[in-house]
């Protein structure tokens, strides 16, 4: 499969401060790659570099087989930046058009806009727009240009429910009919719902990735959610003579018991809930019953996008 995106061994640091390191990443064309991480992990830079608006100090970038710096990669990708704001007294078609005419085979403005529900806001001042209209007009920007590779960075955030859904139709559209996309969010639905494909990065560093079904696979971990009664078993009693949860909780502590996510002690059940993460579901309840510990409501679920990635994030799976 041909590759949209090729980046190899990418090092950038700002003074002594390294914000990438060795980062390689690459996505096949018609596919949705999410790149996530937290604040400061290094995800604009990554764009800024594609977009060729920062140098990174080695490694190199392929767009579509065409390098990085060249003219004629320009024209095969189009970017949604993180905070849209525009120049006063502008209107929302001279932006549009403006865009348009940088590339070869724009998308008309009437019809961008139909979709992205800006035709009524045209002759408007982009100023003067709401800040989820000014978002819609930015991701608009992009779409308008018709290129092969959209680099959009949290292109939802601040958007209302409905047109968010309306970006996520655009960009399940666009890959269908073999369109490219590199998306940076921090909402894991949105991760899950749109990309093929993610990566995980921290402090410049990629951590994992690979599709997410292989990557549910690799970090199989569950939850398991139960609930115990107030009157504890005699050996946990011996730990904890005052039956707070927290120290109940030190007594499932095992190998396969990784981690405990949470624990909550409600007075008017007079009963302790508790949250486990392990990768052995069936030896964890085995566990409950030789240690006689009496508990309800046992759930077992599978672990979310967000719950791997604050697991990856901290190590807990490394």
């Amino acid at each position: 499969m041909n590759k949209a995106l090729d980046i190899k061994n990418v090092h950038l640091s700002f003074s002594e401060k390294q914000v990438l390191r060795d980062l390689n990443l690459s996505i096949d064309e018609g596919s949705c790659h999410a790149l996530l991480g937290p604040n400061g992990a290094g995800k604009t830079s990554t764009i800024s570099i594609v977009l060729d608006l920062m140098q990174a100090d080695s490694g190199f970038v392929k767009i579509f087989d065409k390098d990085s710096h060249s003219v004629e990669s320009r024209f095969l990708r189009a970017s949604t930046p993180q905070d849209a704001d525009f120049v006063d007294n502008i209107r929302v078609i001279e932006i549009l058009n403006f865009i348009k005419h940088l590339y070869n085979s724009p998308i008309s403005t009437l019809e961008i806009s139909e979709r992205f529900q800006l035709a009524k806001l045209l002759k408007s001042p982009a100023q003067k727009m709401s800040g989820g209209q000014k978002r819609l007009l930015s991701i608009a920007a992009a779409f308008i240009s018709n290129a092969k590779l959209l680099l959009l960075d949290e292109p939802t955030s601040g958007l209302d429910l409905e047109a968010k859904e309306v970006v996520w139709n655009e960009i399940r559209d666009f890959t269908r009919d073999g369109g490219s996309v590199l998306l940076t969010t921090h909402h894991m639905d949105e991760a899950e719902a749109l990309s093929d494909t993610v990566s995980f990065l921290h402090e410049g560093r990629r951590i994992a990735h690979g599709k997410l079904e292989e990557l549910k696979k690799t970090y199989h971990h569950k939850n398991i959610y139960f609930s115990c009664e107030t009157k504890l078993p005699a050996n946990f009693q011996k730990i904890s003579p005052s039956n707070d949860s927290s120290a109940a909780c030190g007594l499932l502590k095992h190998e396969f018991l990784d981690h405990l996510l949470s624990s909550e002690y409600n007075p008017k059940t007079n009963r302790h809930h508790f949250q486990y993460l392990t990768a052995e579901p069936e030896s964890f309840i085995e566990l409950l019953f030789k240690e006689e510990i009496r508990f309800n409501d046992l759930v077992v679920k599978e672990t979310s996008l967000e719950e791997m990635f604050h697991k990856i994030q901290d190590g807990s799976f490394r």
